[in-house]
């Protein structure tokens, strides 16, 4: 192996014959995360000393950010492999044990959805996933745009897999999540300091008055994080415990993650990564749809009954669009703004989409 040390450091901390336990240090950016490199073995009585490896070092990683890849020798589900079947493996069925254990799931993924072939000539041949990059939620939140590319095998048996890592990827947008997030820590530091001032002189009414106000404007504050949240995370209400702010964070952050589009192949066969992929979609699509000189209205009515019942069909807690407005604001406000709303959708389709 090599690398620039200018770049990154890698330091082995264990192997054994199946894995390769490294912690990898990103010189610029000072962010430092732990990596397994595997080549599991051929038979799966023998793979359970990999498998106990695996988790054993989950106690050493602790809360820090890992990635585990390489060639596990095995399906992790059934949809991993063409030779079909219906029931789960008892090697299979030990893997997903061992990926339970460790909280691990797939980076996002480009390329090849196989990443091993027998022999795939004519009716022939079997095509398994059996090459995996996985990371835990810890390393998806802090390494957001990381992506795995499986590459073409061509004349071997194996696709080649690489982690990319962008970590010089910026954005200088703070979110409304972070706004949120933001003036929750403050109310969270003012509600500390009155509950000592309340503590210290309990009998005092403007002590009580300032904590008052301040436990109001924090829960009705933490309520606004979690409706934002569900929002975005796209899933229903949970009811269990008393704040779910963490379940959501995670959801949304998975959810970025899968969805986050790294890499695309243009028209030409290139392949287009980073921040020429916007630019790639906006090519893609003038030259699919062409401009809007030739657009025509869709000549067929669109019935105010259609558009209030196509509202109403959404759940409550489904967001319309980046104005937050819930399903449930329109449906509870449709006797003063229904009209204007079926006005814009008929609008909508009654005319020819213009630049």
């Amino acid at each position: 192996m090599g690398w620039n040390p200018l770049v990154v450091n890698v330091i082995v901390i264990d192997m054994s014959d199946q894995v390769v336990h490294c912690l990898i240090h990103f010189v610029r950016e000072d962010k430092r995360t732990y990596v397994s490199i595997v080549y599991a073995k051929n038979y799966y009585i023998h793979r359970r000393d990999l498998w106990d490896n695996l988790c054993k070092h989950t106690i050493f990683v602790g809360n820090h950010p890992w990635v585990i890849m390489g060639f596990f020798n095995v399906s992790l589900n059934l949809e991993d492999s063409t030779a079909g079947g219906s029931n789960v493996t008892l090697a299979m069925r030990e893997f997903q044990e061992c990926v339970d254990h460790m909280r691990m799931s797939d980076v996002s993924q480009s390329g090849l959805h196989f990443t091993w072939n027998q022999r795939p000539n004519a009716s022939e041949g079997i095509l398994k996933k059996i090459d995996r990059i996985m990371a835990n939620d810890i390393f998806i939140n802090e390494f957001l745009n990381a992506h795995a590319v499986f590459l073409s095998y061509r004349i071997y048996d194996h696709s080649p897999a690489v982690l990319k890592i962008p970590t010089l990827y910026n954005s200088n947008i703070k979110s409304f999540k972070f706004l949120i997030s933001l003036f929750i820590k403050r109310l969270r530091l003012e509600l500390d300091q009155a509950q000592i001032w309340l503590d210290s002189d309990p009998f005092s009414n403007d002590a009580r008055e300032e904590h008052c106000h301040l436990l109001h404007a924090y829960n009705s504050a933490v309520i606004d994080e979690e409706r934002f949240l569900q929002q975005k995370s796209k899933i229903e209400w949970l009811h269990v415990g008393d704040n779910n702010t963490s379940f959501f964070h995670k959801v949304v952050k998975g959810k970025q993650h899968r969805n986050h589009i790294l890499t695309v192949e243009d028209n030409m066969g290139n392949i287009v990564e980073g921040r020429d992929v916007p630019a790639c979609f906006v090519s893609h699509f003038t030259n699919f749809l062409g401009n809007s000189s030739n657009s025509t209205p869709i000549d067929i009515p669109v019935l105010a009954a259609k558009i209030k019942s196509a509202i109403f069909d959404i759940g409550n807690n489904k967001s319309l669009g980046p104005d937050g407005y819930t399903t449930e604001f329109f449906m509870s406000t449709w006797n003063i703004i229904g009209d204007d709303i079926v006005r814009v959708v008929q609008d909508f389709f009654s005319k020819p989409i213009t630049d």
